[in-house]
């Protein structure tokens, strides 16, 4: 049975993990509220501008080449539960459905590069990309690889895999097509409209525009994602580390209290034995 110098030690300790996950839980709380609303309203121009991408389309695009480039978005950090566990088993799942040999990876930052080397995957590239604060640069010479990518006949496809924001408790893996454009069947019977100044030029200036909102959304989705599991997961350890505390310091009370029953007979057994 450890002493109570131990137990102390170890409430003590115990106590200053709860401060920290509860400062951490409050960090995190504050980040999710913000990029949640960030993602959920960018949502909706992300679909707009695939709409109007549809209706210039026009026809699908026949996709002959089996191969695909995919860029991987993972979070920053870790410590946000089993969020980086449900990325690595849903890109397992999808990789089996695929086939390995016909994926080609390009990693948005450190974690995803993790996740891709854990399932062996062929890793092209690797981008310092924060999902928290993401660079447009650096998101520009993506798009630009996967534009050649395509250009070159090395691809016939270009999507990307990231953790879709559902809700406070729910994140799920998911991919999205960003390259080559295919209309929305939904589109179908929209009204004539007018494209100027012709159809090529604004083909050609809608498609990296798209491409980066795309791309961008899939970022804010995982910045949603990674906040909310991380706040999650940090109330979770707080209330553990609460319940620890509390059992720990019963623990030591009653070893507190057998110590001074102990003492109190050895007082009362020695007066006994004096008078005798």
């Amino acid at each position: 049975m450890p002493s109570s110098q131990n137990l102390k030690k170890r409430i003590r300790l115990v106590k200053n993990i709860a401060k920290v996950t509860k400062a951490m839980q409050v960090a995190a709380s504050l980040k999710m509220k913000k990029s949640q609303e960030t993602a959920l309203a960018s949502r909706f121009f992300s679909q707009k501008l695939s709409h109007i991408a549809s209706l210039v389309v026009g026809e699908a695009v026949t996709i002959i080449n089996p191969r695909i480039d995919l860029v991987l978005v993972a979070p920053d950090r870790g410590l946000c539960g089993s969020l980086l566990s449900t990325i690595e088993k849903g890109l397992k799942k999808w990789i089996d459905s695929i086939g390995q040999e016909n994926v080609r990876v390009f990693c948005i930052n450190r974690k995803a590069t993790i996740v891709a080397r854990h399932l062996n995957l062929d890793i092209i590239g690797v981008f310092d990309i924060s999902v928290a604060k993401p660079d447009q640069t650096k998101m520009g010479a993506v798009i630009q690889m996967l534009t050649d990518d395509l250009k070159q006949g090395l691809v016939g496809r270009c999507l990307v895999g990231y953790a879709q924001f559902e809700n406070l408790m729910s994140q799920n893996f998911t991919t999205t097509q960003i390259l080559p454009f295919q209309p929305d069947s939904s589109l179908s019977d929209v009204a004539d409209f007018l494209i100027e100044p012709n159809k090529v030029e604004v083909y050609d200036n809608l498609v990296p525009r798209s491409m980066r909102l795309k791309l961008y959304q899939t970022i804010l989705e995982t910045a949603a994602s990674e906040f909310s599991a991380r706040a999650m997961a940090m109330k979770s350890a707080s209330d553990n580390a609460s319940d620890i505390s509390v059992f720990l310091t019963s623990e030591y009370n009653k070893h507190r209290q057998a110590s001074i029953t102990a003492q109190i007979a050895e007082v009362i057994g020695a007066g006994l034995s004096s008078e005798s």
